[in-house]
């Protein structure tokens, strides 16, 4: 979907007291609606990619939902296949094509010709099917692959084993154009590989307004405003039933809903009162008059003067001659005195409105809980402009605060917890058949690798050079021998998934096989 990505949190998370964005692309995968037609299309992917034999596409306009489908068939896909995502988006020639698949199934491609990476890539391939795993390759925005990549894509379409399988699913998602470059002159020696298509259909009005919900939903949103029954009609007849124009729509709703924002802080006066340009115009006049005051003071003040008295320079009669009289010029009668003048200590801002006041600290009302009450967050955000705290939602989606259970080390313990392996000089394990069957059935272990000679599990010993607790066992499959190389000894499934991400990353890159020990003892008797 094309919903934007945004690095910083969008301004109405806050605000409406959301816990996520609820229509950003880097999400899609957890917001993911399943209606009745995209759930459809999931399941018969699925299918197809198990049993079928055909070239799957998936095809829809831009901003159809074909990346949240591939996201969810990846979320599926990765416990059971090996899987290899692509993305052409800007253009994925055809070497770039080759080391990015290779990079996915972690193999070495440099210094290998072209029938070189071939014979790997089929190998490896083989290797996978007979550990019944099956190798799957997707590529998003495929419709910008050239001519020359689609090719190489279609050759990797056409291996197969000796019982004429597809050794590589590929499964290749675009917009329409792409059906007509499969059928450029190019690609005539391909075109008898079957394939099948799957198109992408808009929303219904009511599949629209669900989406919307059911996303709202996931971020936490208090139900109303601004999405109403009429917003929500109005925003399918926009977007045609298009989820990612959806998206789009229904983001700048939340934006327009947000209260006018305030003017940026001027530097050196942060935390002051700001007004609207109106205000801001008469405080400049204000102080633009009071500095011309200041400025022109000793002259305004000659004008409010009073007048020096004359000096008598003749003695006056009845009055001592030491003393000559003071004659003192009366005051003006109709100018009043002058108002002081008081020199503000720092350059004058214009006061708040009387009728706007800061808060006091005795209004502002502690949380009572740290549990966040979505009810009321509206009316909290608004006044406090306090962001919603993030919750951890369990498998119901219902939020719950997250509680570290204790640690028990009776009987999920490891077993052992990284013992150096024990090799023979042929530098295969030592531990072998009559070692595996010794251990619990219950317990798991780490298939690493399997295949039809030996020689394919020394040569991965002595490239990857796996530490831990090896065992090599040796049965038959269709009347031939056949080998498989495990790791570790495991009390439960998690334990085997914690061991597996802890794997160097050139192994873990080949996804290693979490099998029950059940299962091994199967395959030896």
């Amino acid at each position: 979907m094309n919903a934007p990505n945004h690095n910083s949190p969008s301004p109405y998370l806050a605000f409406f007291g959301l816990a996520r964005e609820p229509f950003g692309r880097d999400i899609e995968d957890d917001l993911f609606y399943p209606e009745a037609t995209r759930k459809q299309r999931l399941d018969l992917l699925l299918h197809l990619t198990q049993y079928g034999k055909e070239l799957l596409l998936v095809t829809g306009r831009a901003g159809s939902g074909k990346s949240a489908l591939l996201g969810q068939f990846a979320a599926k896909a990765l416990g059971v296949w090996s899987v290899a995502r692509l993305d052409a988006e800007g253009g994925m020639d055809e070497r770039k094509l080759v080391q990015q698949l290779f990079r996915e199934l972690g193999l070495d491609f440099q210094g290998a010709t072209h029938g070189d990476l071939l014979e790997r890539l089929t190998h490896h391939l083989d290797g996978l099917a007979h550990s019944a795993r099956q190798g799957v390759m997707l590529i998003d925005n495929a419709q910008c692959l050239p001519v020359t990549a689609l090719k190489r894509v279609l050759e990797f379409a056409a291996l197969a084993n000796r019982d004429d399988k597809p050794l590589l699913r590929v499964i290749l998602f675009g917009e329409p154009e792409l059906e007509q470059k499969l059928d450029d002159p190019l690609l005539e020696r391909h075109r008898d590989l079957p394939r099948r298509s799957l198109d992408l259909p808009p929303f219904s009005e009511e599949e629209s307004i669900q989406y919307v919900l059911h996303r709202l939903s996931a971020a936490r949103f208090a139900a109303g405003e601004p999405f109403t029954d009429a917003v929500l009609r109005k925003l399918h007849r926009q977007s045609g039933g298009w989820p990612g124009r959806l998206n789009e729509l229904a983001r700048n709703i939340l934006l327009n809903a947000l209260p006018a924002t305030p003017a940026p802080p001027i530097p050196g006066l942060e935390g002051r009162s700001y007004r609207r340009p109106g205000q801001l115009i008469a405080g400049g006049v204000v102080a633009a008059i009071i500095i011309a005051l200041l400025w022109f003071q000793d002259t305004i003040n000659q004008y409010f003067q009073p007048e020096k008295a004359p000096v008598a320079t003749a003695p006056q009669q009845n009055q001592p001659l030491a003393l000559p009289p003071v004659v003192v010029a009366p005051a003006p009668a109709e100018t009043p005195a002058p108002e002081p003048v008081t020199v503000p200590a720092e350059t004058p801002v214009a006061a708040a409105p009387p009728d706007i006041q800061p808060p006091s600290p005795e209004t502002v009302e502690a949380p009572t809980s740290d549990k966040p009450n979505f009810d009321d967050a509206l009316t909290h955000l608004v006044e406090d402009n306090v962001p919603a705290p993030a919750m951890v939602a369990a498998d119901d989606e219902t939020p719950a605060i997250f509680t570290p259970e204790p640690v028990e080390t009776s009987e999920k313990t490891e077993i052992p917890a990284k013992p150096e392996p024990v090799l023979a000089e042929g530098g295969l394990p030592t531990r072998r058949e009559a070692w595996l069957l010794q251990q619990s059935p219950a317990h798991y272990t780490l298939q690493l690798v399997a295949g039809e000679r030996r020689e394919t599990i020394e040569k991965f010993i002595r490239e990857h050079k796996p530490d831990g607790q090896l065992a090599l066992y040796q049965t038959t499959r269709n009347g031939k021998p056949w080998y498989g190389l495990v790791s570790g000894i495991y009390a439960d499934k998690q334990q085997a998934i914690d061991a597996r991400s802890r794997l160097p990353a050139p192994l873990r890159s080949i996804n290693p096989w979490i099998r029950p020990l059940a299962d091994v003892h199967k395959d030896l008797q």
